[in-house]
């Protein structure tokens, strides 16, 4: 994605409804010139991001480009790290893996204050969108027409997204402590930790000492079947 360089603030938009994004830079007041890139899953299709909706909704304004190939993962990393923001009004997340990773890269996240994210994202560390829960209405990939799922608050997304810009003291310390939340707590380091620590208590039941028992045996015979086999090689 080519950004002029005159634009003072690129911001990225996650894969799921840009276009309640794309409501809230319009509502926005007093707004720079800004980018915005819409970042899409590999197994997309072109439709799913919404086709001529989408365009039709980033329709006048000049400074929105929009993303609608496969990136390489490393080019993703670089957009991640070349932004000033990640605005994500989601209505339903798995763990949210791009909003973690644009944390531990210290940028401000705003996102919808629902899902699997707000296990490690909280008003503290984050520009966390209010929302209210609504009716599906109709089958979506894997979202049933009977279940819930979130309606963001488009209006305080645009309130969030002005201040990102122009409140320095406020975006600092929220992408100060969405880092620190990755790194103490999401790291390699601290995820073995919390799965040794899970592991332990599952074998302290009679199941789990089975499976484990079971898992261990495993390990000892695929590791004879491969000692075997280099003896013949």
């Amino acid at each position: 994605m080519s950004i002029p360089v005159h634009v003072r603030h690129v911001y990225i938009l996650a894969p799921q409804n840009p276009n309640s994004v794309l409501r809230a830079y319009r509502e926005r007041r007093g707004r720079p010139p800004w980018a915005i890139g819409r970042l899409g899953h590999q197994d997309e299709q072109p439709a799913t991001f919404g086709g001529r909706k989408l365009e039709n909704a980033a329709e006048g304004l000049p400074h929105v480009r929009i993303i609608d190939r496969v990136m390489r993962r490393a080019d993703v990393t670089a957009l991640l790290n070349c932004c000033d923001c990640y605005v994500s009004l989601h209505r339903a997340l798995g763990f949210g893996l791009p909003l973690a990773e644009a944390m531990s890269l210290g940028k401000p996240v705003i996102c919808t204050n629902w899902s699997g994210n707000t296990d490690f994202m909280t008003p503290d560390n984050s520009g966390a969108v209010r929302f209210r829960l609504v009716r599906i209405g109709h089958d979506f990939g894997p979202y049933k027409a009977h279940k819930l799922w979130a309606e963001s608050d488009v209006e305080h997304a645009a309130h969030l997204m002005k201040r990102v810009v122009y409140d320095d003291e406020w975006r600092s310390a929220i992408a100060r402590r969405g880092r620190e939340t990755i790194s103490e707590s999401f790291s390699l380091e601290a995820s073995g930790r919390r799965c040794g620590s899970g592991w332990r208590r599952y074998g302290e039941n009679s199941e789990g000492a089975r499976q484990r028992a079971l898992l261990l045996r495993t390990r000892d015979t695929v590791g004879q079947v491969i000692a075997r086999a280099s003896e013949h090689t």
